[in-house]
């Protein structure tokens, strides 16, 4: 499938006019599409952030904080999850840029991934948040390994 598509955006780009190599264009993306994978679960944990404040009762809200009771838990959980998905996309997506390689470059964004969650959970004392992100982006890792070798099979 994959030769398929590359096969697909050849004919596109020469359709178009264009006459560069779209594995160069591929490559160059790589890094940014980890980046924006991690910016895309930060702008949700955010976006995520900012309902609950908004479903926090107007008699619990002092100067922006919601002091509800289930407000801490309501934010653990948008915190797990926001790590969560970004370990899946900053594993997951320079994979799908990559032309080639794509298990070696899903270690490698795990590994640069996990140097960062666990920078972030030492900044916030949040270890829990950093070690389920590893966690995750490790189960992305085998994913990633285990599709690929089926395909190879296939």
């Amino acid at each position: 499938w994959t030769q398929n598509r590359c096969a697909l955006f050849r004919r596109l780009w020469r359709a178009l006019g264009i006459n560069h190599n779209m594995n160069i264009i591929r490559w160059i993306l790589v890094i940014p599409i980890g980046i924006l994978g991690w910016g895309t679960a930060l702008i949700l944990g955010m976006a995520l952030y900012e309902l609950a404040i908004y479903a926090c009762p107007k008699e619990q809200l002092i100067s922006g904080m919601c002091v509800a009771e289930w407000f801490e838990s309501v934010i653990t959980i948008i915190m797990l999850f926001s790590f969560s998905i970004a370990a899946v996309l900053v594993v997951i997506l320079p994979t799908i840029i990559a032309p080639s390689h794509k298990v070696t470059i899903a270690i490698i964004a795990y590994i640069i991934g996990a140097i960062f969650a666990l920078h972030c959970g030492y900044s916030i004392n949040e270890w829990l948040m950093a070690i389920i992100a590893l966690f995750i982006g490790l189960l992305s890792v085998i994913f990633i390994y285990r599709f690929n070798k089926r395909q190879l099979h296939a």
